[in-house]
């Protein structure tokens, strides 16, 4: 197999979630109060009678997410060492296919 660097994956919550983000639209426990996601993939904020935007739950979705395992439809992992950069490699068949995904986390 051939492995080549594909770019980097940014990190702000020391965590990182892989999955589609088509399935985040069935999980609106993370945009709840604050925020929504409209049918055309935009991010929407709800506002208050004065105008204001109300705040979202980031805060109890980053602490949730501190976590191994399923969440959200997808694969959630702590990054070990909190905030950054990572490099993303993938794996090529002698076909040019790629086979496999690596993140590391170092």
């Amino acid at each position: 197999m051939v492995k080549r660097l594909a770019g980097y994956i940014g990190v702000d919550t020391g965590s990182i979630w892989l999955g589609d983000i088509g399935y985040l639209y069935h999980h609106p426990e993370i945009y709840c109060h604050g925020q929504k996601i409209t049918d055309d993939g935009k991010v929407s904020f709800n506002m208050d009678e004065k105008g204001t935007r109300l705040p979202n739950l980031w805060d109890v979705h980053c602490m949730r997410a501190n976590r191994e395992g399923k969440m959200y439809d997808g694969i959630f992992t702590s990054t070990r060492y909190g905030d950054g950069e990572f490099p993303v490699f993938i794996h090529y068949d002698k076909d040019n296919r790629p086979m496999k995904l690596e993140i590391r986390l170092y």
